[in-house]
């Protein structure tokens, strides 16, 4: 993917290639209507239109979240099935077909994701991945959303720490029971 990620996770653009224009079109008065970009995170509508938009870039931003969730490339040709190769069809199908979100994960993440952050994450990666460009969210919606899944979160993280540091308090209250217990017996 084109986008780095900073120490504090802020989104560069490492590359914007779709910009630069070639010196020698200079001339012309028109430019180039062929599909261009990233195979991978082209808007499928975009293949029949030509034509880029918003949506396009909600789209793009789908699969961009689905490789941050399931830790593979936006497209893998060294995968046995075809169907596989792409991220965001492979993604889709996953959903489709019910199979457990907790097992399309990076495996380096499983079990650090609160089931409830994770479906709302799922979710919204999903939607901006609608073949449909009217039926994908904006990107104003898919910011509130992320925003909701993080501070799912982090009320999950949060009742996490509360219950080990409740059991890690229970135990040092059951050490000092054995010890208060072993002193009296000694007397």
């Amino acid at each position: 993917t084109n986008i780095l990620l900073d120490e504090n996770w802020v989104a560069k653009i490492s590359d914007f290639g779709l910009s630069k224009m070639d010196p020698t079109n200079l001339s012309h008065t028109h430019f180039s209507t062929n599909v261009k970009g990233t195979f991978g995170y082209l808007d499928p509508e975009y293949f029949q239109s030509g034509r880029l938009t918003t949506k396009s870039d909600v789209y793009a931003f789908g699969v961009v979240l689905f490789e941050v969730l399931c830790g593979r490339p936006a497209v893998d040709l060294g995968l046995v099935e075809e169907e596989e190769h792409s991220l965001a069809r492979w993604a889709q199908q996953c959903i489709r077909e019910g199979i457990l979100l907790d097992e399309m994960v990076d495996p380096s993440m499983r079990g650090k994701i609160s089931p409830h952050c994770l479906e709302v994450f799922a979710g919204i990666a999903n939607k901006c991945l609608n073949k449909d460009p009217n039926e994908r969210p904006t990107m104003d919606v898919v910011v509130v959303t992320l925003e909701s899944a993080l501070d799912k979160q982090r009320q999950a993280d949060e009742e996490a720490e509360k219950k080990r540091l409740e059991e890690k308090q229970r135990r040092a209250d059951e050490e000092a029971e054995k010890k208060r217990q072993a002193d009296k017996q000694r007397r």
